[in-house]
């Protein structure tokens, strides 16, 4: 799935991201437009004031992202057993746990660099760690410390 949503965006030449929810260990792939600008931290804290000071009436903005039904038809969960642990990626190389994260790609063939850490009920720990070049994917056996791969 990621080297796929990874391709797509670069022959499109639209932002694309998978998307994990940890909650529900799903992830699947979207698409967003040509000129999509992602979320920082300062745009996400003016949104969050704009929705304190919104009236109650106004409807929850639409997502500028929708499911990319090319890569994945529908949701696709994880094996029975495993779980995700945590996730970190550029823009929150803390640990994001309990929640959605996701991992973007854009047109011009670079990827937002992501740690992905899946544990069974075994407890044995898998990394996958995604590339920001090429959209590659490198699994390594073993809980591998975030701070390890974002200092590279």
């Amino acid at each position: 799935v990621i080297k796929e949503t990874y391709n797509a965006a670069v022959v499109t030449g639209k932002v694309h991201r998978v998307v994990y929810d940890q909650k529900a260990n799903s992830y699947w792939a979207e698409v967003g437009s040509r000129d999509l600008l992602l979320e920082t931290k300062e745009t996400q804290e003016q949104e969050d004031r704009k929705k304190r000071f919104a009236k109650q009436s106004d409807a929850a903005p639409k997502s500028p992202f929708q499911m990319e039904t090319s890569i994945t038809r529908k949701k696709l969960t994880l094996p029975t057993g495993v779980v995700f642990e945590d996730i970190m990626t550029q823009q929150s190389p803390d640990a994001i746990v309990g929640t959605t994260a996701y991992t973007h790609f854009f047109p011009h063939g670079l990827s937002e660099k992501t740690l992905i850490h899946l544990t069974d009920s075994s407890k044995h720990h898998v990394s996958l760690d995604i590339s920001p070049l090429l959209g590659m994917t490198n699994l390594t056996e073993g809980y591998v410390n975030g701070g390890d791969i974002f200092s590279k």
